[in-house]
Order: structure tokens, then C-alpha cells, then sequence
């Protein structure tokens, strides 16, 4: 059972770390737009795999796409390397913000979506079809579950804490309190 309790306690402080993280990010949204990605390499059948996570207006967002380019190696795409990558912190205005704002509602706690985007002509190279898997949701609500754990943690500890405390049995002679 200590084991057990052990690694809950750790996952808690993980995800209390992860709460606090987000916490920052949240705020640091309404003054920067936060871009990153991860590149797979580009299979022998023309797919690559991308992963992006962004954070903007208090909303995060999960991105899968699959780009479909040629399998008949007409389209260059070896060039670019494969791997993680971030862009730099894009400062918001209050006319950027609010653009940005417009398309998302903060109450919602999570909003999914999935698509095909078209390359156009002569664009093929550089806009593949892509199949598209994104996710947005307030980084508020991210950070209420992430916190979840941690309260959970704090208040077991406090009850084995009361729970161990000795109750000093009645002294023999004297009347008990039934």
C-alpha cells in the first residue's frame, strides 16, 4: 500500500507542476501567440505527419494533420528536415487578439474537429491535401483537471493524518461516557 500511495504522490506533484505550467501559459496567451510542432519524416507513399500544439486567448489547440504529396517523388519535400520545431513568441495586438477571440467561446470546454484541406494548382508543392484533426479548449479547464489530482493528494493525507491520531482509551476505574 506505501508503494501504491508513493507513485500517487509523485503523478500528483507531476500533474501539480503541469497545473502550474499551464497556469503560466494561460495567462501568457492574451499577450502571445505560442506555436509548436513536430515533423515526421516523409514515408515512401508521399504522407508526412505533423503534430502542432498552440495556446492563444486563453485557448489551446492540438493539431494532427496528415499532407498527402505525391508518391511519385514530384514533390521535394526530403529537403526539410524531420524533428521538433517551435516559431518564435508572436506578440498579439488588440486587433490581432480580437480576430483570434472571435472564433473560439470560452465556455465551451472543448470543441473538435476533423477535415480535408485542398491543395490548388501549382500550390501542390507547397499545399499538399491534408487530412486534418484538431482539437481547442480553454486553457482554464485544462488546468482545473490538472489540479484535480493535487487536491485529492492534500486531502487523503490530511484525513490519514486525523485517522492516526490515538484516542487515549479511558482510564480503569473511571466511568465510561456510553
Amino acid at each position: 500500500m506505501r508503494v501504491g500511495r508513493s507513485i500517487f504522490n509523485i503523478i500528483a506533484i507531476f500533474s501539480l507542476l503541469l497545473c502550474l505550467a499551464t497556469l503560466y501559459l494561460w495567462g501568457r496567451s492574451y499577450f502571445y501567440l505560442d506555436h509548436a510542432a513536430y515533423e515526421g519524416a516523409q514515408a515512401v507513399d508521399g504522407r508526412q505527419s505533423e503534430f502542432a500544439a498552440e495556446s492563444y486567448v486563453g485557448i489551446g489547440s492540438l493539431t494532427y494533420d496528415v499532407h498527402h504529396y505525391s508518391a511519385d517523388g514530384a514533390t521535394v519535400l526530403s529537403a526539410q528536415p524531420s524533428g521538433f520545431f517551435t516559431s518564435p513568441p508572436f506578440r498579439l495586438t488588440p486587433e490581432n487578439r480580437q480576430s483570434l477571440y472571435n472564433g473560439h467561446h470560452l465556455y465551451r470546454l472543448a470543441d473538435f474537429s476533423a477535415g480535408v484541406i485542398h491543395g490548388g494548382e501549382g500550390v501542390r508543392d507547397i499545399m499538399p491535401n491534408s487530412t486534418r484533426y484538431q482539437a481547442h479548449f480553454p486553457l482554464w479547464a485544462l488546468a482545473l483537471l490538472l489540479a484535480l489530482m493535487p487536491i485529492i493528494a492534500i486531502g487523503s493525507s490530511r484525513r490519514r493524518k486525523t485517522a492516526a491520531e490515538p484516542v487515549a482509551p479511558p482510564e480503569s476505574g473511571a466511568p465510561s461516557a456510553v
